[in-house]
């Protein structure tokens, strides 16, 4: 309740900031943790919404060329077109390159490629290439498994998450474009749309850890410089305001701009959205000092919350 009350009295106006310079820091910054968590997931959820229509488009896009994923004995194959190898652009710079049985893959064409990531897929599944740094050469491998049963395609002995050469991801395909050994499997299909609403899942747990990740350290940082400025060089009237109390203060301010940031960001406007999380940020922390120097001087009491 304490926390709904302090969110309720920063967008209220001003009059809360003393009270809030007394809070007890460890506190402070967990409502500010608290109040990065329920927005980013509000803000996902928005962002979501935009990239989900992109995946509709995908999938069925993806459904008209192939029909299902088809597993079986055979490996796990397309219903439609398994013959011809093919590739798909995904939104956000991402390929998927469909290697069949008699497809041919050189190493060489990935320096071509203007992605940094990629999937391949062949007779034993799927598999995702990451390239971080193109200047350096290496790459990430990673399966993508959606159901239990694709797990016993995996190639044995495959080695993932750690960083290797083009000539490994080549080789790598070849493992995948081999036949499975594999006997006594219940023929099963995967409709593409399925998969689209895992990854829709999938995608909205990413956008929300790494909102509240992304938004929660870069506010942090700039409180405790903000804070460190403070308790160096005093501004005037406010000699008595510690360092603890600065860092309780300015997690309450920062309430304003985080909103304004990542609403804009869920719409799409990261740029602005950052500008204006710093512009209001700088802002709110001006009012907020300016209203406990008038409680201190004795121009206004702190309201209780």
């Amino acid at each position: 309740m304490m926390f709904l009350r302090s969110v309720g009295a920063v967008f209220r106006g001003v009059s809360a900031f003393p009270e809030f310079a007394k809070r007890n820091p460890f506190r402070a910054l967990f409502h500010l943790l608290l109040f990065c968590v329920i927005l980013s997931f509000l803000c996902s959820g928005i962002t979501l919404g935009f990239v989900g229509k992109r995946v509709d488009i995908c999938t069925r896009g993806l459904q008209d060329r192939f029909g299902k994923i088809l597993i079986s004995e055979a490996g796990i194959l397309p219903e439609k077109n398994a013959e011809e190898p093919w590739y798909f652009y995904f939104p956000g710079n991402v390929r998927l390159d469909y290697i069949s049985g008699e497809g041919q893959f050189s190493a060489k064409e990935l320096d071509e490629w203007k992605q940094n990531v990629g999937i391949f897929w062949a007779k034993r599944g799927f598999f995702v290439w990451m390239r971080p740094d193109p200047s350096r050469g290496f790459y990430y491998l990673m399966p993508l498994v959606n159901l239990p049963e694709t797990v016993k395609f995996l190639p044995a002995g495959s080695e993932f998450f750690k960083p290797v050469g083009k000539n490994a991801v080549e080789s790598e395909l070849n493992r995948y474009l081999t036949k499975p050994e594999i006997r006594e499997l219940t023929d099963t299909s995967v409709d593409f749309a399925a998969i689209g609403k895992s990854v829709k899942k999938y995608l909205y747990v990413i956008l929300s850890i790494s909102a509240v990740l992304g938004n929660f350290v870069l506010t942090l940082i700039l409180i405790l410089m903000c804070a460190g400025l403070q308790a160096l060089w005093k501004a005037q009237g406010l000699e008595t305001l510690k360092f603890g109390g600065t860092v309780s203060l300015l997690c309450y301010a920062s309430f304003p701009a985080l909103t304004v940031r990542m609403l804009l960001e869920s719409f799409s406007f990261p740029g602005i959205g950052e500008i204006l999380f710093f512009i209001v940020f700088f802002i709110y922390q001006m009012i907020a000092f300016q209203e406990v120097r008038r409680s201190l001087s004795g121009g206004r009491d702190g309201t209780d919350i």
